[in-house]
């Protein structure tokens, strides 16, 4: 077999579709909600702006053929603390959307309207979840805020792979595990 012309510039499929990294980001939609404890939130749709997984996520949401399909990258970001403080996060979020964009924040009733559209980089990380398969399986979400800056330059770290927390035992179920002190030679 020929070795195909574009081989070496196509991406690998990777299980999760985005490889974790930094990207630089468009807000498609923003909007103030509440968590389901009622804190105060964000809602933050996003979608890879540049690079060769531009449009990454449009193009996930344009294939998706179910009803009452979502859009697939959604950041909730609180805005307020466990103690009432402002988040640190949110804090990160909203700095680095200035330096982002030479912008002030728009306080007040313009404040999502005016953030739609705009850029941001954002450090993507993968977690594991159990899938309705029963079998484990990894996807890719955004972690941090970053500069775009930040991310056109390098200068961010690709968050660590966070692993489903697993019970001890890896005996399969309806067996009971046992210790190497447990066996009979």
């Amino acid at each position: 077999m020929n070795k195909p012309n574009d081989y070496d510039s196509v991406p690998m499929f990777m299980e999760g579709g985005l490889p974790p990294g930094g990207y630089v980001c468009q807000v498609k939609k923003i909007e103030e909600t509440a968590s389901k404890s009622g804190n105060a939130m964000l809602k933050i749709a996003l979608d890879i702006y540049e690079g060769q997984y531009a449009g990454f996520y449009q193009d996930k949401f344009d294939s998706n053929t179910r009803l009452g399909k979502k859009w697939p990258c959604i950041f909730n970001q609180l805005i307020y603390d466990k103690d009432g403080n402002t988040n640190r996060s949110f804090k990160s979020f909203c700095e680095k959307m200035k330096e982002s964009n030479g912008l002030e924040i728009p306080w007040g009733d313009h404040f999502c309207s005016a953030l739609k559209g705009k850029l941001i980089g954002v450090t993507f990380g993968r977690e594991q979840f159990e899938g309705s398969d029963g079998m484990l399986h990894w996807t890719t979400k955004p972690k941090y805020w970053k500069t775009v800056t930040e991310i056109r330059e390098g200068k961010y770290t690709v968050p660590e792979d966070r692993p489903l927390k697993q019970e001890l035992s890896s005996a399969p179920p309806g067996f009971d595990a046992i210790s190497d002190e447990d066996l009979p030679f």
